[in-house]
């Protein structure tokens, strides 16, 4: 039996073959979103069918304390509380504290600022630098794109339809910070080492009359996402998705490229985005005093180095390809280069010794050989043109010294046969004999003009 894991990339494997049978283009769920950048004319979006996959896991593993959930001075939570909710995904773990002490996990902003744009907009993303590198999905992240609607965007190719995929959402809806006036603002700054998002006092653009919303996300120096909720007027589940996206939790995807040419033949390229995973945490949870940390599980792209990666018993198959020096289940950011770079054939060894640091020979000497084949016939073909006007200069040249020693020995000898005929054929016999020549035309027109001559 297939574990979801193989499952899962069994399906991200169909998505690049024949364009996502199993799942969707729904743009619907990629709302426009104002960025101060030049956004690509050809981007689509491909969604997951299916929202989560499940890492086998020990269930020992569930017993064992977060490392990342409230200060120090709180207790470890219990797990058998009714109030916790625990999960376990393929990439990160969740854990739901839906009656919790809030003020262990908000972070206070007195000092800070809204900003400016942001606090006084819809529908609109900022771009900002991380105080350090971040890992999402494993994937080393150094800024993040922070958005009105309650989400971060975390993917540096920015396009319009930001809430389809690569997102950190605590709480993705239509929200706006136009109707609350001064008092709605989106703040974020750097405590110690986290960095801090908070959306104060904003309204849903069509539920205003529900009241002003207040929550946070936390992004952990050592991977982890903490979403803390201080003031939900209305539950997530009644919040209306016809203008915008509800959605509460993570996605990732990966890009590929491909080259078209268009009705006006000129070549251009597409970028579809295939989302390949989720982590939806259920929003009946999540209400006032929730909080949800969701801490990061091991990934193949974390490994740099061989032994390492192909040893790793983290729940992926993690093979090496020397080729490009890195370690993954050919599944992440950089999907395309891994086979690209032939890196589905090369790298499943689990002798490091025995992984190719370069392209198979076989496929080199191939299109060698092609290519020697190719010049060679060239070589040959022009080899034979020079040959053949070589042969014709030397016949032009043997017939004219042959032409001019006939004629100087039948000049130097008038007695013999030759002499004879040159004397007959000299230039003032054969003007004699033009002389001579008789022309006449028959008195019906159109008929054919006939030479007779004399001589």
């Amino acid at each position: 039996m297939a574990s979801p894991r193989n499952i899962r990339t069994t399906i991200c494997v169909i998505f690049i073959g024949v364009l996502c049978l199993q799942g969707q283009i729904n743009l619907s769920e990629g709302l426009s979103y104002r960025e101060s950048v030049e956004y690509p004319q050809d981007v689509s979006v491909v969604s997951l069918g299916q929202g989560r996959f499940r890492r086998q896991v020990d269930n020992s593993s569930m017993t064992t304390p977060m490392t990342t959930t409230a200060p120090e001075k709180t207790t470890t939570p219990d797990f058998l509380d009714y109030n916790i909710a625990h999960d376990d995904h393929s990439y990160y773990k969740s854990l739901t504290i839906k009656q919790s002490n809030i003020a262990d996990y908000w972070v206070e902003l007195k000092d800070a600022k809204g900003h400016q744009t942001l606090s006084d907009s819809h529908r609109t993303a900022v771009t900002a630098s991380l105080p350090f590198m971040f890992l999402f999905y494993g994937h080393p992240v150094t800024n993040v794109t922070i958005a009105t609607g309650g989400f971060l965007y975390m993917s540096p190719f920015i396009h319009k339809f930001l809430t389809a995929t690569q997102y950190v959402a605590p709480l993705m809806a239509n929200f706006d910070t136009i109707t609350g006036g001064e008092n709605s603002s989106v703040i974020f700054k750097q405590v110690a080492n986290k960095f801090v998002v908070e959306w104060r006092d904003v309204y849903l653009q069509d539920q205003n009359g529900s009241g002003t919303f207040q929550f946070q996300v936390i992004l952990h120096m050592n991977g982890s996402i903490v979403f803390v909720y201080k003031q939900l007027p209305l539950r997530v589940y009644n919040i209306s998705d016809v203008n915008h996206s509800v959605k509460v939790g993570l996605s990732d995807a990966f890009y590929y490229d491909t080259l078209y040419v268009d009705e006006k033949g000129i070549s251009k390229k597409r970028r579809t985005i295939y989302e390949y995973h989720r982590v939806l945490l259920n929003t009946s949870d999540i209400r006032e005093g929730t909080v949800v940390i969701l801490h990061p599980l091991p990934t193949c792209n974390q490994y740099s180095e061989c032994e390492s990666c192909v040893n790793s018993k983290i729940g992926f198959t993690c093979k090496w390809c020397g080729v490009i020096n890195r370690c993954s289940d050919s599944v992440d950011w950089y999907r395309q280069e891994w086979l690209d770079q032939g890196c589905v054939h090369l790298s499943g060894s689990a002798n490091c010794s025995q992984i190719p640091t370069r392209a198979p020979q076989a496929q080199t000497s191939s299109t060698s050989t092609v290519k020697d084949i190719y010049l060679t016939s060239m070589t040959t073909a022009s080899q034979s043109t020079v040959a053949i006007i070589v042969i014709v200069i030397v016949f032009v040249l043997v017939l004219i010294g042959g032409v001019g020693g006939w004629m100087y020995y039948a000049y130097t000898h008038p007695t013999t046969a030759s002499g004879m005929w040159l004397m007959e054929h000299r230039p003032s016999q054969m003007k004699a004999k033009l002389a001579n020549m008789k022309f006449w035309k028959r008195d019906s027109a159109g008929d054919k003009y006939a030479v007779d001559s004399t001589a």
